[in-house]
C-alpha cells in the first residue's frame, strides 16, 4: 500500500474510533442515569455495551499502531507511541483542515469519557459508601449494641429479622 492510500485508511480508522467514542460516551451518560436511580438491569445492560464498545476501540487502536508503524517505516519506530499531534507534525497534517477536526473532535471524545468515568466512579463509590453506614447502623459489630430490654427491665439479645431494602 502506498503513503497516500496509508494515510487515507489511517484516517478512516481515526474517524472510526471517533465514532466507537461517541457511542462509548452515550452509553457512559445512560450508565450514570442507571447509577443515580439505582436501575441494576440497566447498569449491567451498559456495562456489558461499554465493554463490548471498549474491546472494538481497541481493535482500532491496534490496527492505527500498525498503519503508523507503515507510515513510519524503519525511520523512527519510537515515534510510533508518541502522541497523534506529534505525529500529525512530523507528516505536516496538523495544517490540513480534515486532520485538525479530526484530532479535536478525538482529544474532545477522550476528554469527555476522561470526565464520565470519574463522575460514574465517583457514584459508585459514594453508594458503597452509603451502603456500609447503612450496614453498620442496623448491623452493629458491637453485641452489646444488639442487647434490648424487655418492658419488664430484662436484658435480652435481640435477633435482627429485618431486611434492608432502600433505594440508593
Amino acid at each position: 500500500m502506498n503513503k497516500e492510500n496509508t494515510f487515507d485508511k489511517l484516517f478512516q480508522v481515526f474517524v472510526e474510533e471517533i465514532s466507537a467514542y461517541n457511542y462509548l460516551i452515550e452509553t457512559m451518560e445512560l450508565k450514570q442515569k442507571a447509577l443515580v436511580e439505582n436501575d441494576i438491569q440497566a447498569i449491567h445492560l451498559h456495562t456489558s455495551t461499554e465493554q463490548m464498545v471498549l474491546t472494538k476501540a481497541n481493535s482500532l487502536a491496534n490496527l492505527r499502531q500498525q498503519l503508523i508503524r507503515e507510515l513510519l517505516g524503519e525511520e523512527d519506530q519510537t515515534a510510533v507511541k508518541a502522541d497523534l499531534l506529534d505525529f500529525m507534525r512530523r507528516f505536516k497534517l496538523d495544517r490540513q483542515p480534515q486532520w485538525q477536526r479530526m484530532y479535536k473532535r478525538l482529544t474532545g471524545a477522550a476528554e469527555k469519557i476522561r470526565r464520565l468515568n470519574f463522575e460514574n466512579s465517583e457514584l459508585i463509590d459514594a453508594s458503597l459508601y452509603f451502603v456500609q453506614n447503612m450496614i453498620r447502623l442496623f448491623y452493629p459489630k458491637n453485641e452489646a449494641a444488639t442487647q434490648i430490654y424487655t418492658s419488664n427491665g430484662v436484658e435480652q439479645n435481640s435477633i435482627k429479622t429485618n431486611l434492608l431494602d432502600y433505594n440508593v
